[in-house]
């Protein structure tokens, strides 16, 4: 089993940190706009399979008009780019994003409805309480991308 599943999630957050402007005014006083937004674009193996998985857990889109190697995924406000590796091994991708929501036991249940396995590659993973504060679960998709999906605990 890869073994890169068991890092922990706080660490993964931070591959999907929006970039700030370059000079130190700038760094100094910026801060996120109403409507700024991080995209994860994560490496797939096959334009079809992508489509078909994230389909089923109730994402919308298609390959890009421009790149057929290229896709764009939504679900409500959730956006996910995907780039063409052909030859990605799923079992050694490392690959990552958290998502952030309001309702995870309601993420969840709507997930677990594309009747996922337990254990492998794709797979789903139990929600539950972290000791970092978070209540959250997992998803590796067909390509080895890590999907960790959490809200926050109530202090």
């Amino acid at each position: 089993m890869h073994t890169a599943w068991a890092v922990t999630p706080p660490m993964i957050a931070v591959m999907c940190s929006a970039l700030i402007p370059s000079t130190e005014e700038t760094r100094m006083n910026a801060s996120a706009n109403v409507g700024d937004q991080t995209i994860p674009i994560l490496p797939r193996r096959s334009i079809a399979q992508t489509l078909t998985f994230y389909r089923a857990l109730g994402f919308a889109g298609d390959a890009h008009p421009h790149d057929a190697g290229y896709a764009i995924l939504q679900r409500g406000d959730v956006e996910l780019h995907f780039f063409a590796h052909p030859d990605l091994d799923p079992a050694a991708c490392y690959a990552g994003c958290y998502l952030r929501v309001t309702d995870v036991d309601g993420v969840y249940a709507a997930m677990r409805a594309a009747a996922l396995p337990a254990q492998g590659i794709p797979r789903i993973d139990p929600v539950g309480d972290k000791p970092w504060g978070m209540r959250e679960f997992a998803i590796v998709d067909e390509s080895g991308n890590l999907l960790r999906i959490g809200q926050q605990l109530e202090p």
